[in-house]
């Protein structure tokens, strides 16, 4: 790793154990959700599979637990097969082709950049709903949020200069 790369890993994790320290709970999810989409990502971008294929594939491991989850549904009176009526059931198969298509398209992107580049864009999603969320919902914010939030931008600009410096001696 790179100095600025490491540098953006040690701002990162500061961030992370900053709120740690402070509300004194491990976020669990977040972390989970952050390492799953790095392994994703690093598998997606080993293995030599066309993006329909991959998708094709992740389909099948997953459908399994899938019809577990509705079976469960279905018996507890949670499905959506119960709740929805008439027009409403139409979103059911809708939900597959609405899931599927930024799926398809991920798939196909992320072997056409630099895995860098995908780790920086996963940080566009989750800054502007923290702007929805603040501006236009007016959430509270927390200082102690927007410090840790702070690390984590330092961070990703830390490697949007590596990268810009890498750039340019092309």
């Amino acid at each position: 790793m790179k100095t600025l790369e490491k540098l953006t890993a040690l701002f990162s994790i500061v961030g992370v154990v900053y709120l740690i320290a402070v509300y004194r709970v491990v976020p669990v999810m977040a972390v989970l959700i952050g390492l799953s989409f790095a392994v994703y990502g690093a598998v997606k971008k080993s293995l030599k599979l066309d993006a329909e294929l991959s998708l094709f594939m992740e389909t099948l491991l997953v459908t399994p637990f899938a019809l577990l989850f509705c079976a469960f549904c279905e018996i507890n009176g949670t499905s959506g097969l119960q709740v929805l009526q008439g027009p409403w059931l139409l979103l059911f198969p809708a939900a597959g082709v609405v899931t599927s298509i930024p799926l398809l398209l991920f798939n196909r992107g992320v072997r056409q950049i630099p895995y860098y580049l995908t780790g920086i864009l996963m940080y566009v999603n989750p800054t502007l709903q923290f702007l929805m969320g603040l501006f236009y919902f007016h959430e509270p914010l927390e200082i102690h949020r927007l410090i840790a939030f702070g690390f984590i931008w330092v961070g990703v600009l830390f490697t949007i200069w590596q990268n810009l410096k890498e750039m340019k001696r092309m």
